[in-house]
Parts: structure tokens; C-alpha cells; sequence
């Protein structure tokens, strides 16, 4: 029987344990909120790294826990696989791959939160990051999901996931301006939202905006923004658009209930 391990098990690393564990995978959890030790995930065949990267005081992805466990399992002597699901800075996986002994996989995920369980089942493929072949171990624990598996270079794989959360961060912001043209011009934009989606097969996932929905919603989108700024600055680029998108959102007031806000659901 095929033994993974879940290093992190909050909203995505317990919604993707339960479910590997009904595909009768033998499921190791460490996480600091359960009675166990870094020590218990030695004898998994791969570990499912799930922790948290929250954004610094300067907008950058912190990724201090994630380097230090990761640091932990290397001394411990672990040296099968590990694949990444948190969300790193692009060209850390690389740095990553020659600093320890262990095989990195980047596999970002692109879940919502309020919604995990259902959308890791439905989710048609898997981007894979590896600098050689998908490891055998790997397609055999997602064998059961019957995604496909579609291989990229590491640092690819994780632009892949700024890629996706920075550009629906996009279209929340262009969403919010045309909302915005559309309402002081008498117009509603639920109807241009809707003829623009049906005229070029666009999906109008993101393009929500109203006088209930502002703002990014959920905590990764702006996040993930946020990062990507602070690394366009760090890297001297010509352009910083996600610093534009920042400035833009903090302009909103987010009117999201409460409660989904503070369980960052993602309205959009």
C-alpha cells in the first residue's frame, strides 16, 4: 500500500489527505495543531508539503517554514519525494532541488478554500514540476483522481500558479473600473458582463462587481499580487503591474458577509 504523508494540515492539506485516504492510501499528517512530530513522515513514500506562506511586512512570500521543515526532513535523513502544494516565490524550487537530497516536485494547487474537497476531485490536470521525469510514486498516488498529469520545469510550474491567481486578480480589478463606467453611464454591467462572455466564449468567472461584491475577497489573491510586486521590484522589471492592481483594490471596500470573509472564501 502506497504510505503519503501531509506535512501541513490546514483547509487544503486536510481536505487532500481525506480524500487520498479514501483511495485506501496509507495517510501520515503532521501538522503542530495534531499530537505528532516531523519524525512520524519519514517512512512515507512522498510528502504532500502544505504549509503556510504567508505575506512579509514588505509584500514578499515568506517562506521561512516551509525552507525550515524542509531543512528538518533533509537532516532526518528523508530522501524520497517531496511535492510541493504551497505556494512558493518562482526559482524557489530550484534553489530547493540542489540544496537537499530529496526528489522536489512543484504541483501548485488552485483550490478554494471553502471549496477543496470538491475541486481537487474535479480537477481535470495536475501541473507537474520536475527537473527529470514524473516520478512513478507520484502518478500512482494521483492515479486514482484519473487527471492528467502534464509535466513543466519547476520554476514554470510555480509562474503557472502566480500566473492564474495574479491575472483572476486582474480581472477583478478591470471588473470593478467597467462596473464602476458602466453604473455612472446608467448601464448594467451584469448585461455587458454577460453579452462580452456569450460574444467571445469567455468564462465571467472573476468579472463579478457590484455594490455587494468588491475587492479581492479571499486572502491569496492579494497575496500572490503582493509577492509578485515585491519580486518585479526586487528584479528591477520595466513594469509592476501588480503594484497598479494593490493600489487599485485598496481603493474598495470589501462588502463580502462577515464570515466568508474572514474564512477567506472567494466570492469571485
Amino acid at each position: 500500500m502506497l504510505t503519503a504523508g501531509f506535512l501541513g494540515c490546514g483547509a487544503i492539506g486536510s481536505a487532500i489527505s481525506d480524500i487520498h485516504e479514501q483511495f485506501d492510501q496509507n495517510i501520515i499528517r503532521h501538522d503542530l495543531r495534531l499530537n505528532s512530530k516531523l519524525e512520524d513522515l519519514i517512512d512515507a513514500d512522498l510528502i504532500f508539503v502544505c504549509l503556510p506562506t504567508p505575506q512579509s511586512l514588505e509584500g514578499a512570500c515568506d517562506i521561512s517554514i516551509v525552507e525550515q521543515e524542509l531543512a528538518n526532513l533533509n537532516d532526518l535523513g528523508y530522501e524520497k519525494t517531496i511535492v510541493m502544494k504551497s505556494t512558493v516565490p518562482p526559482g524557489t524550487g530550484a534553489s530547493f532541488s540542489n540544496k537537499f537530497d530529496f526528489e522536489y516536485i512543484s504541483s501548485p494547487e488552485f483550490l478554494r478554500e471553502h471549496n477543496a474537497h470538491s475541486d481537487y476531485l474535479s480537477q481535470k490536470m495536475h501541473i507537474v514540476g520536475t527537473q527529470k521525469e514524473i516520478p512513478s510514486i507520484l502518478i500512482k498516488a494521483l492515479e486514482p483522481l484519473k487527471s492528467d498529469l502534464k509535466k513543466f520545469q519547476i520554476t514554470e510550474a510555480e509562474l503557472i500558479k502566480y500566473f492564474h491567481n495574479t491575472f483572476n486578480a486582474w480581472r477583478i480589478t478591470f471588473a470593478n473600473a467597467f462596473c464602476d463606467l458602466s453604473e455612472e453611464l446608467g448601464a448594467d454591467y451584469a448585461n455587458i458582463v454577460s453579452g462580452f462572455c456569450e460574444l467571445n466564449c469567455f468564462s465571467p468567472a472573476y468579472l463579478k462587481s457590484s455594490s455587494e461584491f468588491k475587492g479581492f475577497g479571499g486572502p491569496c489573491l492579494p497575496k500572490d499580487t503582493a509577492a509578485l510586486a515585491h519580486l518585479s521590484t526586487a528584479l528591477s522589471l520595466p513594469s509592476n503591474v501588480w503594484e497598479f492592481m494593490i493600489s487599485e483594490n485598496a481603493k474598495r471596500i470589501i462588502t463580502l458577509p462577515e464570515g466568508l470573509r474572514e474564512s477567506g472564501y472567494d466570492i469571485q
